[in-house]
């Protein structure tokens, strides 16, 4: 809110912070569990991405079901490049926040 209150676009534009504002607040709220529904969905109706995708992460899991919490580390998540390449897909095929504002200032 303080980098709109001081950007000269919204200066005066109290209708237009909010605007953003609603924006910001539909935009964040629970994207991670829409987006991860979604990606859920995508691969259950597309069985081959979903085999390949197991495939990626399987090898990987089994080595550290002993203890995965300690195990499974966020460097080894994020190189799991086709579970990346999944994800963004489903974003891009059905963003979790579809609205969005086109006002302008007069």
């Amino acid at each position: 809110m303080g980098i709109l209150l001081e950007n000269e676009f919204y200066f005066n534009e109290l209708e237009l912070i909010a605007d953003e504002l609603c924006t910001f607040f539909f935009a964040g709220m629970k994207t991670v569990q829409v987006s991860t529904a979604n990606t859920i969905c995508y691969l259950d109706a597309n069985p081959d991405v979903k085999k390949k995708l197991l495939e990626e992460i399987l090898p990987v899991v089994e080595a550290v079901k002993d203890d995965i919490v300690e195990k499974l580390d966020y460097d080894t998540v994020m190189d799991f490049e086709y579970l990346h390449q999944v994800f963004y897909e489903s974003l891009r095929i059905e963003p979790p926040a579809q609205l969005g504002t086109h006002a302008t200032v007069s």
